[in-house]
């Protein structure tokens, strides 16, 4: 893998985290394809209008602060020649009076939109969270 694809994974993620911690629907709009699929355990999402109602449904929920930091990340060629990633994640949040830690595990396929590098397929499998309350 080259280090200019490497990094510009890396940019997409951190783009995403961010967009997702200021709530802004028009940057994290900017990191998905137009027919991204998103999957999560409670099932799967499908284009870029579905995807963020699904962040917009988040961002009105309880949530009054998050910061997400995207780690590990290794970025592999897909057998289409495309760029696919796998990465840790850990999302510290206050939410209904309490802390929120949520940790878990990202892979992403990658597709190139006009010029840019964005996220064609999203998974998020979340292994441990953690709440206490907020001192």
């Amino acid at each position: 893998m080259s280090a200019p694809g490497e990094e510009a994974v890396r940019r997409v993620l951190h783009t995403y985290a961010l967009a997702v911690d200021t709530r802004d629907l028009d940057v994290l709009g900017s990191v998905f394809t137009a027919d991204v699929v998103l999957h999560r355990v409670d099932g799967a999402r499908t284009g870029r209008a579905a995807v963020l109602e699904f962040y917009r449904s988040v961002f009105d929920g309880d949530v009054a602060w998050t910061v997400h930091l995207v780690t590990n990340v290794l970025v592999d060629r897909a057998d289409d020649g495309g760029l696919e990633s796998r990465a840790a994640f850990h999302s510290a949040q206050l939410a209904g009076g309490a802390v929120v830690d949520i940790y878990g595990r990202y892979r992403h396929r990658f597709a190139t939109e006009g010029e840019r590098l964005c996220i064609a397929e999203k998974w998020i499998d979340v292994q441990q969270v953690f709440r206490r309350a907020a001192s």
